[in-house]
């Protein structure tokens, strides 16, 4: 789970962002205001004011938060791999990600993020496609098998990891009922059979 802080000095936007985010992770969506974030940091309520005008503009910055944690989960499970374990690593880490921060997830994949007028020119920034292009970059390198080389691909490949991590976050999967005994050894031979290792 991204780590939840107290502000004292520095990095005021930092640490309102952490506190959102364990406020999302502990109480919800509904539960997160900037009068909420701002006593959570230890600040004035008029503090978080200075760093985000609405609450859409905050939950923007959260879901910025959530990307960078994610590319970094995903970089972590495939590190020292190449060829079909470096993918299966990065699918790896896009669930792990998923299921140790479930609201995150949920807040950075779901709505419509044009709902936010601000937000087509902040998701412009590469940090809200990290991921993805971690997964576009290591398919051109390592081709899964059963696929060619092309976007319809890189399309089926988020599918397959996004739609197993909903699945395991809403429990609709349940390893033990497929013949697993543990939820990693669902994960880790899930993803080497998809990248052909299994």
């Amino acid at each position: 789970m991204v780590p939840k802080q107290t502000y004292h000095h520095g990095n005021l936007h930092e640490a309102l962002v952490d506190a959102a985010v364990g406020i999302l992770e502990t109480e919800g969506l509904a539960k997160l205001s900037l009068r909420r974030i701002a006593r959570e940091a230890g600040v004035s309520q008029a503090a978080p004011y200075s760093h985000f005008k609405d609450k859409s503009d905050l939950l923007l910055a959260v879901q910025a938060q959530g990307y960078v944690v994610f590319a970094d989960r995903m970089r972590q499970e495939a590190a020292e791999s190449e060829g079909a374990a470096y993918i299966a690593g990065l699918g790896r880490g896009y669930i792990y990600f998923a299921l140790e921060n479930p609201a995150l997830f949920e807040l950075m994949f779901s709505g419509n993020p044009q709902d936010n007028p601000d937000a087509t020119t902040q998701l412009k920034d590469p940090i809200f496609s990290e991921g993805y292009r971690l997964l576009d970059e290591g398919l051109s390198q390592y081709p899964i098998p059963i696929f060619a080389d092309d976007g319809s691909s890189r399309a089926l490949s988020w599918g397959v990891v996004h739609g197993l991590a909903s699945l395991l976050l809403g429990q609709r999967i349940i390893p033990e009922l497929f013949g697993y005994e543990t939820v990693d050894e669902f994960i880790h031979q899930s993803m080497e059979k998809f990248v052909g290792l299994a």
